[in-house]
């Protein structure tokens, strides 16, 4: 606990207990808070609790308690949850900190009004998921025991005997305590999805563009507010090795739960978020206001909706009337956004990648960012390449150089500012056979322009084939479909270093593809200027060095990958400059112990040779290479799978001191080192 006393003078508590004691001749019960001794002078402080039960009177020979007499109020001591802290030091007026302090002490969920909002669950078919439950250890099942028995006398699971069964895991959380989840993963492939959308992140943080302070509230159990239809509660039945219950309330772990929680948050404030009152994405609500008046105003009257539909806060993870906050992954300051520092730290940390996932992985994380990073593709570019299908996984030093460089750059928090309908925009296009890009700048109030979001894209097979006017046009028409919600309404200035296309547009006549696309800049107001190339390089990089971006769509990418042409390992023109080596078995054993097989493969001739070795392991391949080196020389390169016997000190040496060059595939992409591959299938 913390509490508050004269002068605002504050102490935490170390706990807390219930006693009657005795005063002139009179019993009282109070609560009792027990504080480090270096933090009072005397044995005990009386609290206003205890002077409300009695009047109080001075003499000569000391004080006399008169118990149910008139009141007195010597000293208010105010109580509030030391977890629900709040630091708001930051408040410059004092009257409204004064308010705020009080607006949220006072904050009580009512539940005076309700929305028709609850969850329909419907499946693909009606085949039970039904899995056994899994074992804990004795500590974890006490507090799945204790979680199921909060949850009972909450009302949000009850007991189930539906056919439906999902299985319980423990979860470790960042201060090393479990959480008890459901894994719902074989029931979330049956579930037809719930079509309600979650908000752009883009128009969220658009929003925000004329606000100086600006306050987020985090709903507590956000999806425990919104109600399972009790037609779908059996869907959402668990088990755990004491019992089987089912969920009243939205629970986490479902893939429509998002959507259905999304809806219910809209649902309640649909009209102070057309008004820009509050704008909601999942539990995270941001209020953002000119100054502190208009925010505690704002404040006030979310808290008022927020109480009547019974939404519980936790102001442990609020941010109140600050002029820098943290939201969706960015922070947010003076008209300004960058990447917040959390995921710029996820960056700095991001471990050495060893296989093509952690390099996606890497620049999907990098890359969710890209809008803040000028020429972001010439810097990402050796690492996108890594996770083509047809290039073998080498990260080398360029690899390396380029990893650092981009953690780097991330740690220095590059910013954009945000965009601001109504002031001086300008659009700068450039391209070229490789891409093209843009960059939407905005005049600041210093008068300069800066930066709002940076577009780049590599041009396809057919557009390889334009000449260089059709793709000026192609890069001012993409760019303003890109922009098009910042654009449309208001008037901006085209800036691209093709003079030809500012006389295109007086033209009556012109080529069909040209003459398409210039009917998409009817609904633009705009004028174009010209500029040498000479004055136009910070766009002409992103065109040469078109972005390339991991996306999430993972069946996309991968028809656009069965869509490509194949291009096979390259190799040289003589024999024995390649071997592609792998071990095969384990086969029945010999009379000798051999059990396995060491293949070398020459990947001009597909000459193999197979060697009869009993154990996997660098010794036996570096035995039998050597053996061939005396009849054939050594070659090139060897290429291998990450096997340990290949990717041990020894087998790595052996290849330095012979000036062997060693490549490692992929893991799990076996098709790199295919050559030995298809002799072990043939096997």
């Amino acid at each position: 606990m913390l509490l508050t006393g004269i002068g605002e003078a504050q102490v935490t508590t170390i706990g807390s207990f219930e006693h009657e004691f005795k005063i002139d001749d009179e019993n009282y019960s109070l609560t009792w808070h027990v504080v480090p001794a270096d933090k009072l002078k005397f044995e005990a402080v009386i609290g206003s609790d205890l002077l409300e039960q009695a009047s109080i009177s001075f003499t000569k020979e000391g004080v006399k308690f008169n118990k149910y007499e008139n009141h007195a109020q010597l000293m208010q001591i105010s109580a509030e949850n030391l977890q629900e802290e709040l630091d708001l030091r930051h408040v410059e007026n004092r009257q409204i900190k004064k308010e705020l302090e009080k607006l949220i002490q006072d904050y009580k969920p009512e539940k005076t009004a309700s929305t028709d909002v609850t969850m329909r669950i419907i499946l693909k078919d009606e085949e039970p998921v039904c899995q056994p439950p899994r074992r804990l250890a004795f500590t974890e099942r006490q507090e799945v025991n204790k979680q199921i028995e909060e949850w009972l006398n909450e009302g949000i699971i009850r007991p189930s005997s539906a056919e439906y069964a999902s299985p319980s895991v423990m979860v470790k959380k960042k201060d090393g305590s479990s959480r008890m989840c459901i894994d719902y993963r074989k029931l979330n492939q049956k579930l037809v999805k719930d079509k309600f959308p979650l908000p752009i992140i883009e128009d969220v943080l658009d929003i925000l563009q004329e606000a100086k302070v600006y306050s987020t509230l985090d709903l507590r159990n956000g999806f425990f507010h919104v109600d399972v239809d009790e037609d779908c509660r059996k869907y959402t039945s668990f088990i755990v090795p004491d019992g089987q219950f089912e969920f009243n309330k939205v629970p986490f772990g479902l893939s429509t739960s998002p959507g259905v929680f999304q809806r219910y948050v809209s649902s309640i404030f649909r009209d102070l978020t057309r008004k820009g009152i509050v704008i909601s994405y999942l539990d995270d609500l941001v209020i953002p206001a000119k100054n502190e008046q208009e925010g505690l105003e704002k404040l006030k009257i979310i808290f008022e909706v927020a109480k009547k539909y019974g939404l519980e806060i936790k102001f442990k993870k609020c941010q109140f009337l600050k002029k820098k906050v943290e939201f969706l992954g960015h922070t947010v300051e003076s008209g300004t956004i960058k990447p917040s520092l959390t995921k710029t730290l996820a960056v700095r940390k991001f471990p050495e990648p060893t296989t093509i996932k952690q390099v996606q992985s890497f620049l999907g994380l990098t890359g969710y960012f890209r809008k803040y990073i000028k020429d972001y593709s010439k810097i990402a570019k050796p690492l996108s390449d890594l996770t083509r299908i047809e290039n073998l996984f080498v990260f080398g030093t360029q690899q390396k150089e380029t990893f650092e460089k981009l953690k780097k750059i991330m740690s220095g928090g590059p910013i954009l500012h945000l965009y601001k309908y109504g002031r001086k925009t300008e659009l700068h296009t450039d391209a070229c056979k490789q891409g093209y890009g843009a960059i939407l700048l905005q005049e600041a109030e210093d008068g300069k322009l800066h930066p709002v979001y940076y577009m780049s894209k590599k041009t396809n097979t057919a557009e390889e084939k334009y000449d260089s006017y059709e793709l000026e046009v192609l890069a001012i028409i993409n760019a303003l479909k890109k922009f098009r919600v910042y654009l449309l309404g208001q008037h901006f200035k085209i800036v691209t270093d093709c003079s030809a296309f500012q006389k295109t547009m007086q033209k009556k006549e012109l080529i069909t593809r040209i003459a398409r696309w210039v009917l998409q800049l009817e609904e633009f107001d705009y004028e174009i200027e010209h500029r040498a190339g000479s004055r136009m390089k910070h766009v002409d990089a992103l065109s040469r060095y078109p972005v390339m971006i991991v996306y999430s769509d993972t069946l996309t990418s991968k028809l656009k990958k069965a869509q490509e042409f194949l291009n096979p390992i390259s190799k040289e023109s003589i024999p024995l400059s390649t071997y592609h080596v792998d071990f095969i078995g384990p086969l029945p054993s010999t009379n000798k112990s051999y059990q396995h097989i060491f293949t070398v493969v020459d990947a001009f001739t597909k000459f193999t040779w197979l060697y009869l070795v009993k154990t996997v392991s660098a010794e036996s391949a570096l035995e039998k290479l050597k053996q061939q080196q005396k009849t054939f020389g050594n070659p090139i390169r060897i290429i291998s799978d990450r096997d340990s016997a290949f990717t041990s000190k020894l087998f790595n040496d052996y290849c330095d001191e012979e000036n062997i060059q060693h490549l490692q595939i992929a893991t799990g992409v076996p098709r790199g080192n295919g050559q030995v591959e298809n002799e072990f299938i043939k096997l």
